[in-house]
């Protein structure tokens, strides 16, 4: 695999995490 994939999956999968983050905050405070 190029470098250049790893980096957009890693960067897809933090976008995700951070969107649901902000989605559902009381969700993820909680637990």
């Amino acid at each position: 695999m190029p470098k250049k994939f790893i980096l957009i999956d890693a960067h897809s999968i933090i976008f995700r995490s951070y969107f649901a983050f902000i989605k559902n905050p009381l969700k993820n405070s909680k637990g």
